[in-house]
């Protein structure tokens, strides 16, 4: 689950900003579950661990 702020809808998917090598890269991802305040993202990113 993600903030629902960080998911773009476009015409036909949505895409997430990811920063990669001082860049902002456009990531087409599926989406699930919603509630107010989160969205499920089921494919197009790969899960990080940040401690």
């Amino acid at each position: 689950m993600v903030p629902t702020e960080c998911v773009v809808p476009d015409l036909k998917s949505s895409v997430v900003y990811v920063y990669h090598n001082g860049k902002a890269l456009a990531k087409p991802v599926k989406t699930d579950l919603r509630t107010a305040t989160k969205i499920q993202i089921v494919s197009g990113l790969k899960p990080v661990i940040v401690l």
